[in-house]
């Protein structure tokens, strides 16, 4: 599940990187940029854990909003999605925020309709599975969880590894944003990278 997931989430990040900048090497390009962090990510990309799932629902949900642009139906699938995308992983929300800004940045309409879709979506599921556990999913996924301590040093940390193993690749691509047929204007759906 998790190596299926791994190729879906690469397909999917080419299909986007693509549709953003209209250039099929920056699709291919950022496609391996993504398998090329397997050892900094953690080699978790085809281990037997819900992350990846996780964040190939969570995508299909952000592709869904870009290339369904109608009023109910990229809302709803989007919201099904990512609500998927949490009972996988409950952090898939806290990733999801971002797109909610860029949704009432672009349409605020479209963005209501999206965070009222989701929440209904997830109170839904927390409570259905409340039931059918006694309450068991709703201790586990948020008492349990809300009791590990919070790591400031790892927090700040993250930034820093994250730059000095992208750094070869980031200055590829402040390289290639400083050409001049790159300083067009990228269409609204592109604001949702800086918000990423």
């Amino acid at each position: 599940v998790s190596l299926a997931a791994t190729l879906a989430i690469l397909a999917m990040v080419f299909f986007f990187v693509r549709r953003v900048t209209e250039r099929t090497w920056a699709g291919a390009l950022a496609a391996g940029l993504f398998a090329a962090c397997y050892r900094a990510g953690g080699t978790w990309f085809d281990v037997g854990r819900l992350d990846m799932l996780s964040l190939a629902l969570l995508l299909g949900g952000v592709l869904v909003l870009d290339t369904d642009r109608t009023k109910l139906r990229g809302p709803s699938m989007a919201a099904a999605l990512v609500v998927l995308a949490f009972l996988a992983k409950p952090t898939a929300i806290v990733m999801f925020a971002p797109v909610l800004v860029w949704c009432a940045i672009e349409d605020r309409a479209r963005g209501l309709r999206l965070a009222v879709l989701l929440g209904l979506g997830l109170a839904a599921a927390v409570i259905a599975l409340d039931l059918m556990s006694g309450g068991g999913f709703s201790y586990y996924t948020f008492a349990v969880a809300s009791q590990r301590p919070f790591d400031v040093r790892l927090a700040a940390q993250f930034p820093r590894d994250l730059a000095r193993t992208m750094a070869p690749a980031l200055f590829v691509i402040a390289l290639a944003a400083t050409r001049s047929e790159t300083r067009r204007p990228l269409r609204p759906p592109a604001l949702f990278l800086p918000l990423a």
